[in-house]
């Protein structure tokens, strides 16, 4: 048994120390290797230096995977842990530059937000411009009502009117 979680996890490591004592290299490789300045014969060699270098030193071959199970989906890549690890870590106050928890946060929003709108007065600071609109909007509409209503029953129907037909039409029948 090693030390790591599954056998990916040790070939990963692998992968990574290779990469660590090979990349400058490699990147230096490659950079000669595809230059067409150079003559065809030096990056040739380039070429078949690179090719010499061990396969795992190669920097696609590097996984990111979690470092406590080795799961390759669903991590934070700057703490290389994947979220349900990531959670219990936090929750107990595991890694550093996290909070426990952002409650105190959202409730000095919430008493900030509230003394903006004066929540607990009932009032805000737009009140008496409010109120002056309802009120203009309010009697604005009674006036309506009321010269409709008035209109309505002051009406006398004319011969030329539906009403007037309709009724006249109808005590006939009868």
């Amino acid at each position: 048994m090693t030390f790591w979680a599954t056998w990916r996890q040790a070939a990963n490591v692998r992968r990574r120390q290779a990469f660590a004592t090979y990349g400058p290299d490699r990147v230096r490789y490659k950079a000669m290797a595809t230059n067409n300045i150079l003559p065809r014969a030096i990056t040739d060699e380039f070429r078949e230096k690179l090719r010499a270098l061990p396969k795992d030193a190669h920097p696609k071959l590097v996984v990111k995977m979690c470092m406590f199970t080795g799961r390759s989906r669903g991590k934070f890549n700057s703490y290389r842990v994947n979220r349900h690890i990531f959670r219990l870590l936090a929750d107990k106050g595991n890694l550093c530059g996290l909070n426990n928890a952002q409650e105190k946060d959202n409730l000095k929003k919430l008493e900030d937000f509230r003394q903006a709108l004066n929540v607990n007065q009932f009032s805000s600071p737009g009140y008496p411009a409010m109120f002056g609109i309802v009120a203009g909007v309010s009697i604005v509409l009674v006036v309506a009502v009321t010269f409709i209503v008035v209109g309505l029953f002051s009406m006398e129907p004319s011969k030329d009117s539906i009403i007037y037909r309709m009724t006249n039409t109808r005590m006939k029948k009868d």
